[in-house]
């Protein structure tokens, strides 16, 4: 059975101040995988919770800290069709900054290709390192495309992004 999975994508969208140490306003990807465990929490109505976890692409034009963030997220999915969730998204050197999500109830009619999808938005909690005085927000479309032999959902998210840093 095949039910709304957000994942954050979440996660994925911030933003900051331009006196701060860096800033970035433009696009994003989270490609990631998710093992979810579903529980009927009352009878018919089911949840899931899981971790996603993969990889925040953006363009070669952002700044060098930000290429190739890995970011993992915990998630539930609500038995409304909603999705919360928390991400956390590391640099190299380990300093990271950490991002609280909601997905909407899935779009009647995904996009191409995909088999499940929703559009949510994010909100920056804080960071530590170069990411300490983080501020921001931003918009993303989840997308579902595949499910694994094993329950794993295949995905990525498309974001919105602005923020300092």
């Amino acid at each position: 059975m095949i039910r709304h999975i957000s994942i954050a994508g979440f996660a994925l969208l911030l933003a900051a101040s331009p006196a701060l140490a860096g800033e970035y306003k433009g696009p994003a990807t989270f490609s990631w995988t998710y093992a979810p465990v579903v529980l009927e929490v009352l009878p018919g109505q089911y949840s899931s919770a899981g971790q996603a976890k993969g990889t925040m692409v953006r363009p070669d034009t952002a700044p060098p800290e930000l290429i190739g963030m890995a970011e993992i997220c915990n998630n539930i999915d609500m038995p409304d069709g909603l999705s919360h969730g928390t991400c956390m998204i590391y640099d190299a050197g380990g300093d990271h900054y950490s991002v609280d999500y909601t997905c909407g109830v899935p779009l009647e009619t995904p996009p191409a290709g995909a088999i499940l999808a929703c559009e949510g938005t994010a909100t920056i909690l804080g960071g530590t390192g170069k990411f300490a005085k983080i501020k921001g927000s931003g918009t993303f479309l989840q997308i579902v495309t595949g499910v694994l032999p094993d329950g794993t959902y295949v995905g990525y998210s498309t974001d919105s992004q602005d923020f300092t840093y």
